[in-house]
């Protein structure tokens, strides 16, 4: 009977062990997410009117939603996106480059 109550209470710890170390990497995993999102605000620089739509485009994850509310939704197919800047766009496309930039930039520091 005691060998039987051993092996229920190690098949217990074992199991409690396991679910703690896929805890553990998980947890582990979102700090290691956050190190390298703090690490990008602290060395990104903003964008600015004289980068390319390419870099704009590229400098987020979330930056095509930014592009998408000024009606720009193919950017990042565009032929002219590495040469283009974001100045040149607005002029072509009839848009604030400014308000484009504050937009992205608020995005770049996690404030949008």
């Amino acid at each position: 009977m005691k060998d039987l109550v051993r092996q229920w209470i190690g098949a217990l710890v074992a199991e409690q062990l396991r679910k703690s170390r896929v805890q553990l990497l998980s947890m582990r995993q979102g700090i290691d997410d956050l190190q390298n999102r703090i690490s990008r605000m602290e060395t990104q620089e903003p964008i600015r009117g004289s980068d390319t739509i390419d870099k704009a485009w590229h400098s987020h994850p979330n930056a095509s939603k930014v592009f998408a509310g000024y009606h720009l939704h193919a950017c990042h197919q565009c032929a002219v996106r590495f040469d283009e800047t974001i100045q040149e766009a607005a002029l072509a496309y009839d848009f604030s480059a400014e308000a484009l930039l504050v937009e992205l930039n608020l995005l770049l520091r996690n404030e949008r």
